[in-house]
């Protein structure tokens, strides 16, 4: 009869100890790069639906208001702001009360981190939504939220802009 070695079953236990945690450490060192594309997805997604949320409500007094008068030549049912204007403070011309009052349970979207708040623009060039990146890191997703929002919008350096009409 042979004896066993002692020892042998120890060492090739250490060795598959040592390579799974090797295999683990170099996983949770890509683990942050993941995390990150993670957060700026979903901030893509985010910008893109607050987006959709406040083009809806600025097309809302549009609809709901047809013989609204804004005061200015552009776009006349719609609201004014001849110069980036703070989309909090948009009123809908035809009952003069502002978008986000409530009165229907819908509440002004809370800025995104990394982005400033929502501004909205209705002038001789067009009526369009903008906001700016305000790091490296949200500036580097706004490709990606233009190919989500589609053709009528566009990035210069860290601003996003979306036409709504022309």
């Amino acid at each position: 009869m042979r004896k066993k070695q002692a020892g042998y079953g120890i060492l090739i236990f250490i060795l598959i100890t040592i390579v799974l945690g090797a295999l683990l450490a170099a996983s949770l060192s890509g683990g942050t790069s993941v995390a990150s594309m993670m957060a700026n997805n979903n901030a893509s997604q985010m910008i893109v639906a607050q987006a959709g949320l406040i083009r809806s409500r600025i097309l809302q007094c549009g609809t709901e208001y047809p013989s609204g008068n804004n005061g200015t030549a552009f776009r006349v049912i719609y609201p004014a702001a001849t110069g980036l204007t703070n989309v909090s403070a948009l009123t809908c011309p035809g009952n003069a009360t502002n978008l986000w009052s409530q009165s229907d349970g819908v509440a002004m979207p809370v800025s995104i981190s990394g982005f400033t708040a929502w501004q909205f623009a209705n002038d001789a060039t067009s009526m369009r939504l903008t906001t700016t990146s305000t790091t490296t890191d949200r500036t580097a997703i706004l490709p990606n939220v233009v190919t989500l929002l589609g053709a009528q919008s566009s990035y210069a350096g860290s601003t996003l802009t979306w036409t709504l009409a022309q």
